[in-house]
């Protein structure tokens, strides 16, 4: 089975942003394609319309068959599964509530019935349940890890604030960081391919 599907490329520099070839070419890109007239290969330095594509180039079935070991997600999939994790967050949130109050507080009633260690058993459990009641409430005091926690937070609001105050330091900010983070992943990608195996596998 002969492919169809266009192939188009691209230069780009350091940081990732389109290399212009203004002046030298009327586009920027080339589309390679099959002409199905001449059933040779075709050049393009332009865009091409929708309707100059082969017809396989917008044909989904022949897409999913030719990329079939692409593995892909569709819009509806991360939909579904989004709504499956957080249904699954609240299920383990009621979980985690029973076993660690609704259940020790039983626990504890029950023991109390036995004799007089129950009622240190209850005590104690009646308290722990208490303790988790408050935990999970947001009632009970505060942890150093949730302190510092809360202290994160306030520093992210902070930055958030000034980052609003001054919306074009912050963009000036973000496209250094863009750039940066650019020419690393470029870098080591260019190192990856140095380091390709040739011929003899060495």
């Amino acid at each position: 089975m002969q492919v169809t599907i266009p192939i188009m490329m691209s230069a780009f520099d350091d940081t990732g942003s389109l290399v212009a070839l203004d002046g030298h070419r009327a586009c920027s890109h080339l589309i390679g394609h099959i002409d199905t007239q001449t059933n040779k290969v075709a050049r393009e330095w332009r865009l091409l319309a929708n309707d100059e594509l082969p017809t396989d180039a917008l044909n989904p079935s022949y897409l999913r068959k030719i990329y079939s070991d692409i593995p892909y997600r569709t819009k509806q999939q991360l939909r579904e599964q989004s709504l499956e994790k957080a249904k699954q967050l609240r299920l383990g949130w009621r979980v985690v509530f029973v076993w660690a109050v609704v259940v020790p507080a039983g626990v504890a009633v029950l023991e109390w019935w036995s004799d007089w260690l129950g009622l240190v058993v209850l005590m104690y459990s009646l308290y722990k349940a208490i303790e988790k009641a408050l935990r999970l409430t947001g009632k009970w005091p505060k942890s150093k890890a949730e302190v510092q926690k809360e202290a994160e937070d306030t520093r992210m609001r902070h930055h958030h604030y000034h980052c609003e105050r001054n919306a074009e330091g912050f963009e000036r900010l973000k496209l250094e960081n863009f750039e940066r983070w650019a020419r690393e992943e470029i870098r080591a990608e260019a190192q990856s391919l140095k380091r390709t195996p040739g011929k003899d596998g060495k």
